[in-house]
């Protein structure tokens, strides 16, 4: 007889040991659902700090001319590469979006950009190690032309992307020089990015002129940062900067 009422008061215990769990849990995701928050945090300003992405649409820098019209400074289209890691990026594809094959990779690459093959191995095995989405190789990997990213696509290596800059160059090289001056790369520490800005001769005292103001872009993305659908898109279209025409004629200059 005490034997059953030892089993019935354990019994009792445990079912309102686990009664006591489960009302507690049912009460936390209560409270969350109505407040939403987590130890403080506002899931749903957290959720749209990810969700949301803002995307730079930078200004092209005006162009100097000599006054017939010839470019004495202009910009041209660079690409500045990198290489996606991680495997989860190509989930839900028929392929792989990732770099599959970190050696052969490589030593397709390396070749096309000046790099040493071992140097670039040793990026990609540390960015694997570290668990990294993914990873530049410096140098070797910005300001790269047309040909040089149309030669690294026909290797067709996959996890290897492209983000499209421009770059400052003076056609006639050292050519009045002194007078157009050059640019220089200046740290915007409030957006954490890279400006060119004038830092000499006519590049500097037009600079207010040349430089024209950035726009925006901004939509919603899932965690691969990839646009969700009829996602609502809020765009800023960029001020291009203002051409400057110098009394200099290039043809009589160089004479």
């Amino acid at each position: 007889m005490k034997n059953l009422n030892y089993k019935n008061v354990m019994s009792f215990l445990v079912i309102s040991l686990f009664t006591l769990i489960f009302l507690f849990l049912i009460g936390r995701f209560t409270y969350i659902q109505i407040t939403g928050e987590v130890q403080s945090v506002d899931l749903l300003d957290y959720a749209e700090k990810f969700r949301n992405t803002s995307s730079v649409m930078e200004a092209e820098r005006g162009e100097i001319y000599d006054q017939t019209g010839m470019v004495l400074a202009g910009n041209k289209t660079v690409y500045n590469m990198y290489a996606v890691l991680s495997e989860e990026y190509s989930t839900n594809s028929s392929v792989n979006l990732h770099v599959d094959d970190l050696e052969k990779t490589a030593n397709q690459l390396a070749p096309v950009i000046g790099m040493e093959q071992s140097r670039m191995l040793e990026i990609l095995q540390k960015g694997k190690e570290t668990d990294s989405f993914q990873v530049e190789f410096g140098r070797y990997s910005k300001g790269l032309t047309k040909e040089e990213k149309e030669k690294i696509e026909k290797l067709d290596l996959p996890g290897i992307y492209f983000n499209q800059d421009t770059e400052r160059y003076y056609p006639n090289g050292v050519f009045a020089s002194r007078v157009i001056g050059f640019t220089d790369q200046k740290l915007n520490e409030e957006e954490n990015k890279y400006e060119t800005i004038g830092a000499y001769g006519v590049e500097r005292r037009y600079e207010d002129q040349l430089s024209g103001e950035d726009g925006f872009i901004r939509s919603q993305q899932d965690k691969f940062g990839f646009k969700l659908l009829n996602a609502e898109e809020h765009i800023k279209q960029p001020v291009h900067g203002n051409n400057v025409y110098l009394t200099i004629d290039q043809k009589i200059q160089t004479f």
